[in-house]
């Protein structure tokens, strides 16, 4: 065989934003966040679209650097650029709360459907939370992968795959900063 073809690619990045050499105000983004969830300004009214439990992010330069740090450092390691989508949300999930299983493909605008998603946990209390990504891969159906939430941790996915919160046991409301890039 000369010639191979990656029909599928997918795969799952996570690292930790370095906040010693950052100018970001965390308790800004932390702010937003709440603020457009106490407002519940969703990113949709229909409660059977995905979007329906992701609120809507303020313009805010904190928010826009996370994401350029996202992208920028993405970049770096790959040959197809990503482009950010300014669809910015956030999960905000409080006490007992958790988040359905879903994906962010429009299967009616395929080619307007984003490539890769990203979590930036703005803030997480004391007890674990999962972010779990399903997947299969040929004969292997069904799995899954579980990554613990952490303040400051960046987790990177290809937007097709199926992924959903585990319940956030913690007093304190996990927040997330949600995004997304084509390219």
């Amino acid at each position: 065989m000369k010639h191979k073809k990656t029909l599928v690619s997918q795969f799952v990045l996570w690292d930790y934003f370095p906040i010693s050499q950052s100018l970001i105000d965390f308790e800004k983004v932390k702010f937003n966040a709440l603020k457009n969830y106490w407002g519940n300004y969703r990113q949709s009214d229909n409660i059977n679209d995905w979007r329906h439990n992701y609120y809507n992010l303020s313009d805010d330069k904190n928010i826009t650097w996370i994401i350029d740090y996202v992208r920028d450092s993405y970049n770096l390691i790959s040959k197809n650029p990503l482009r950010p989508i300014q669809r910015n949300r956030s999960v905000v999930l409080s006490q007992n709360e958790s988040l359905n299983t879903h994906n962010h493909i429009d299967p009616y605008n395929l080619e307007g459907s984003p490539i890769m998603s990203g979590v930036f946990t703005s803030q997480i209390g004391k007890n674990k939370v999962n972010l779990v990504i399903e997947y299969e891969t040929g004969k292997l159906k069904s799995k899954k992968m579980r990554i613990a939430m952490e303040t400051n941790k960046i987790i990177l996915f290809n937007s097709e795959l199926n992924h959903y919160y585990e319940v956030n046991n913690n007093k304190e409301p996990l927040i997330n900063v949600c995004f997304s890039f084509s390219q």
